[in-house]
């Protein structure tokens, strides 16, 4: 079995080593937004909370910083300035700071420039590359309300810091719209069940799930085995079990259905309605069983108060769908805007946001709580759906068809929508000395903070006024209290009259000028330490504003509760896959084992086939050698045959009447006579190698030989032949590497059709004449023996002439006769 082996383990890497403890703050997305962000920091006077600042965006690894600074170090900066030494002095200020902040982080990318600020804002959308703006005191009115403006108009935050001695302050200018979300809303407030409109799957699962809930007792008898008597107890129809483990959603809905049909169709309106609601809900929990009560009942009962409310829009989002960005879109909205007034639709339509698809913990069946998590986040996916429908359309008629918006933005808003803020940003106080109505609807609370001994807005008056009083006069120069002093006064009785206030502002007064007092000691001078201290606090706001931190931690919470869900099924998928991997691996091995097998049997298969066309091979040779020897030993039983036949009917009594008496002259004439052939036994023969043999005649029938006996050439009164039993048969081919050929070329050759090609009878072969002799003849007799070869001849009955061995006459000794040729 092939075993699944697990992926290596992977640790952190080395970013994730170095920004371990933030990630868990503002996540990678959160991360990767810091390093893309590029901060500008327009320094003056002293120049320590901004660079402090700058310090604690560069340490959480910012991407890039630019310092405009046109000052050069002077001995007092040695003193307050962190970064700054004796080599420093006289070189630019903002190339010292610039070189030291590098090293704190090798990642964050450092600029800087020796301008005034009116020169660098004298180039065209010199502040357009920035992601915020960090602007410090004792900067020309001019040039900061130009900054200001700039920003404001293209939706660029900047903050504002400032520090003197003991006290310091900094004020965040958001764009003139910023929404965020409430991040940390009460968790009760969240679960929207939708009890009061409930849609049909939800109204179908609670019929199902409280079929026979109030069927009270039924009477069932039970035979039991005791003294013999039967016993009859009354059980319900449901289980204990199933009815203290119905959902408490399932159960308000099943009660409310049962309250609408004895209050004319209409759910609890009032509080003392909802109590008459709660007592019938607790009414029907069982309390006659071990623990005396049932989980579930009580949790509906305790849900009752908050969850039988009809929905409503919050005062923030009333705000949001009545502002014109929402009501009145253009090409340049933003994503905002656009997914608000998506919602605002499906608003008007519905009369109630988008569900958020989240269902609170309660006591249930695991199977049962699943399966209403899931009618619950089907409709939510539902309602998201139709909102991104009219997104989608929006954005086609804005003409909007690149850079849509991501459909994970757009669920995060509907699931939060209902704790969804909008913050309009203000123009800071800071631009001009009479501030006029500047307050606006922030004047009666104003002057209620400033009339309270505790509150810090004595503190904030001082500020405005020394940085309106910088304008006019230097902070080292004498009567530079007294003027800060006048415009706190100045700022005072503006507020006063904005808030339509008779009251005396005496004690509001002296107050202040405590304040600006102190600053007056510290000569506009920054204390390091308080500086540090303010620069990190604000180094954390401007984290919030670059990760968009507060919108954010929304999405994390969403995106964890997705990435849980996910991380789970992922496991789950894993696990299926590893499984079947591990199955289709088994399955692999035993298919590759298969396929050994069978490329072994294949193998075998070809060296057997192999084997046996060898030996198919040998066998057809075999076979036609075989067949060749017994064609060949039928041609020659046939030549054999002929032959005998030719002996036989030759006459003898004709060559003795002509011989005479003398048996020397007999033989030696019967020697050089050969008898012809008659011409039926003419043939024209056809050699193996395909050529016309020559025509010859067979010797006549040998019966007028006969003659030869009655003149006394034999003793026996008969013609002479030679007995088949001594006759020799023709040698079997193979002896030579050319077929022989029979009859011999000079006999002439046998007809294809000659009717003594075919042997009617097995006859022995030709034999030694040697013990074949006549008693008291003159020839001691003659036969054929085979010896050399001769040309072939063909045999008829074929296709084609099959040769045999050639075979040449010979005495009864083996002694040729006359080269070998001829009848003996």
């Amino acid at each position: 079995m092939v075993s699944t082996t697990p992926p290596p383990l992977q640790g952190p890497s080395s970013k994730e080593k170095k920004y371990d403890r933030q990630l868990r703050l503002w996540a990678a997305s959160g991360q990767a937004a810091l390093e893309e962000a590029h901060v500008l920091l327009v320094n003056s006077g002293p120049g320590v909370i901004g660079v402090e600042t700058l310090k604690n965006l560069v340490l959480p690894g910012i991407g890039n910083f630019t310092i405009l600074d046109e000052a050069e170090v002077t001995e007092s900066d040695l003193g307050v300035n962190f970064f700054l030494d004796e080599g420093s002095l006289g070189q630019s200020r903002a190339k010292r700071c610039c070189e030291l902040l590098e090293e704190l982080n090798p990642d964050a990318r450092g600029n800087h420039t020796n301008k005034s600020v009116e020169a660098f804002l004298s180039s065209p959308d010199s502040l357009r590359h920035y992601t915020l703006v960090l602007l410090t005191p004792f900067i020309g009115t001019s040039a900061l309300s130009e900054i200001h403006q700039y920003t404001h108009a293209n939706n660029i935050p900047s903050i504002y810091l400032h520090s003197v001695g003991f006290y310091s302050r900094f004020s965040l200018f958001l764009p003139l719209i910023f929404p965020i979300v409430d991040t940390h809303p009460d968790p009760t407030s969240t679960n929207d069940l939708r009890l009061l409109s409930p849609w049909p799957e939800l109204t179908e699962s609670m019929l199902e799930q409280t079929a026979g809930i109030d069927e009270g007792m039924s009477d069932s008898h039970e035979n039991r085995v005791g003294l013999g008597t039967e016993e009859t107890e009354a059980t319900y129809t449901m289980s204990d079990y199933e009815h203290g483990h119905i959902p408490y959603v399932l159960l308000l809905l099943y009660y409310l259905k049962k309250w609408r049909t004895t209050h004319d169709g209409v759910n609890p309106q009032n509080y003392r309605e909802k109590k008459d609601f709660e007592k019938l809900v607790k009414g029907g929990a069982r309390t006659n069983n071990s623990e005396g009560g049932e989980e579930n009942y009580d949790e509906a009962a305790a849900t009752i108060l908050k969850s039988l409310n009809p929905p409503t829009l919050s005062a923030a989002l009333k705000d949001i769908f009545e502002a014109d960005e929402c009501k009145n879109l253009v090409t340049e909205s933003s994503n905002f805007w656009i997914i608000a007034n998506a919602i605002r639709q499906f608003y008007n339509q519905h009369s109630e946001l988008p569900l958020p698809g989240s269902v609170p913990d309660m006591k249930a069946k695991s199977a049962d709580y699943i399966k209403l998590q899931n009618i619950y986040k089907s409709k939510a996916r539902d309602d998201i759906a139709e909102v991104l429908a009219t997104v989608r359309r929006t954005e086609a008629r804005l003409g909007r068809t690149k850079d849509l918006i991501e459909e994970k933005e757009i669920e995060a808003f509907c699931k939060g929508a209902g704790f969804v803020k909008l913050v309009r940003g203000r123009p800071p106080h800071t631009v001009h000395t009479k501030i006029g109505k500047r307050w606006a609807d922030r004047a009666k609370f104003a002057w209620q903070e400033l009339n309270d001994p505790d509150s810090q807005m004595a503190l904030y008056v001082a500020f405005l006024a020394q940085e309106a009083a910088i304008g006019e006069a230097d902070a080292d120069s004498e009567g530079f209290e007294e003027t800060v002093q006048r415009f706190a006064k100045e700022i005072i009785d503006n507020l006063r009259r904005e808030a339509m206030s008779e009251h005396s502002t005496d004690e509001i007064d002296s107050r202040v000028n405590q304040v600006i007092q102190e600053m007056a000691r510290a000569g506009a001078g920054e204390l390091h330490n308080v500086s540090a201290l303010t620069g990190g606090i604000v180094a954390q706001e401007a984290i919030k504003v670059i990760t968009k931190h507060v919108y954010q931690e929304y999405l994390a919470k969403t995106l964890t509760d997705k990435y849980t869900t996910l991380s789970s099924q992922m496991d789950k998928i894993i696990h299926d896959a590893n499984t079947e991997i591990s199955s289709l691996h088994n399955k692999l091995s035993s298919l590759q084992l298969e396929q050994t097998d069978l490329q072994k049997k294949n193998h075998e298969l070809v060296e057997a086939f192999r084997e046996k066309s060898r030996k198919h091979i040998q066998t057809q040779e075999l076979y036609d050698k075989l067949k060749r020897r017994t064609l060949l030993s039928q041609v020659q039983n046939a030549a054999s045959d002929t032959v005998d036949q030719a002996i036989h009917s030759s006459s003898g009594n004709r060559f003795s009447d002509r011989l005479g008496n003398n048996p020397e002259r007999q033989y030696t004439e019967f020697l050089n006579e050969r008898p012809t052939f008659n011409p039926h036994q003419t043939t024209d023969s056809e050699g193996s190698g395909g050529g016309r043999g020559r025509r010859a005649s067979m010797a006549p029938p040998l019966h007028g030989w006969a003659k030869y006996a009655d003149q006394g050439f034999s003793s026996q009164n008969e013609p002479l032949a030679t007995p088949t039993q001594h006759r020799e048969r023709l040698p079997a081919p193979g002896r030579s590497t050319r077929p022989p050929e029979y009859p011999p070329a000079h006999l002439g050759g046998l007809a294809p059709n000659n009717q003594h090609n075919q042997t009617p009878m097995h006859r022995q072969p030709l034999g030694n004449l040697s013990g074949n002799a006549l008693n008291n003849s003159a020839i001691s007799g003659y036969g054929m023996s085979a010896v050399g070869q001769r040309p072939s001849v063909g045999v008829a009955g074929g296709p084609n002439l099959v040769g045999i061995p050639a075979s040449t006459l010979r005495a009864p000794n083996n002694t040729p006769r006359h080269g070998g040729n001829g009848y003996y």
